[in-house]
């Protein structure tokens, strides 16, 4: 009874206090988990958004000819210089110049167009982006081209017509001025492609 007295003049004296005291603690672990549940998925979300989504084609690449029955005009060259007729000087030849009688160009594997400019050197040039480091460039084509930037192409794909627009090898006539460039750098296209003549 004594007992009974003594938590009873307690619980008068202290009651509200432990009342409000464990109202708090729930509060303060309410707080915290959901706190903890937020950050947890902020952080998520955070890294989702953080990390590029990539899309990833395993297929290999395929390679043809921007050119159908072509002839090889020029050749690629990184240390033999070829006269450049138009200019009347010699140079080295970053490229390789092809002909046919049917002037269509097509695109030598699948990419993405990322560039189409017109200059008085080059002419109208269409550049393809194929991944992996590696861009195909088409130069002295007819304004007429058949693809816009960020279209996506397949190989063998037509995308123009080869034409005389380039001011720096206009003596040659209507010929495709074509360039591979592996690592922004110049390379053989015979790398890549396969030439009757070489």
């Amino acid at each position: 009874m004594e007992k009974q007295n003594k938590f009873a003049m307690w619980m008068k004296r202290y009651g509200s206090y432990a009342v409000a005291g464990v109202f708090v603690a729930v509060l303060a672990v309410t707080v915290l988990v959901v706190g903890l549940n937020s950050n947890t998925t902020q952080n998520a979300e955070t890294s989702n958004v953080d990390k590029p989504v990539i899309s990833v084609n395993t297929i290999p690449l395929t390679y043809s000819m921007p050119m159908q029955n072509a002839t090889l005009v020029k050749d690629f060259s990184s240390n033999e210089l070829y006269l450049n007729q138009t200019l009347g000087r010699w140079e080295f030849h970053g490229g390789i110049d092809l002909t046919s009688d049917n002037l269509s160009v097509f695109s030598v594997a699948r990419g993405t167009v990322s560039s189409i400019t017109t200059d008085s050197l080059n002419g109208t040039t269409i550049t393809i982006n194929h991944g992996n480091n590696l861009e195909s460039i088409y130069s002295s084509l007819n304004s007429n081209v058949l693809v816009k930037v960020g279209d996506s192409v397949s190989e063998g794909q037509k995308i123009g017509e080869a034409d005389s627009t380039a001011g720096h090898e206009e003596s040659d006539g209507k010929h495709l001025h074509f360039e591979m460039l592996e690592n922004n750098k110049k390379i053989d296209p015979a790398n890549y492609l396969e030439f009757e003549l070489k």
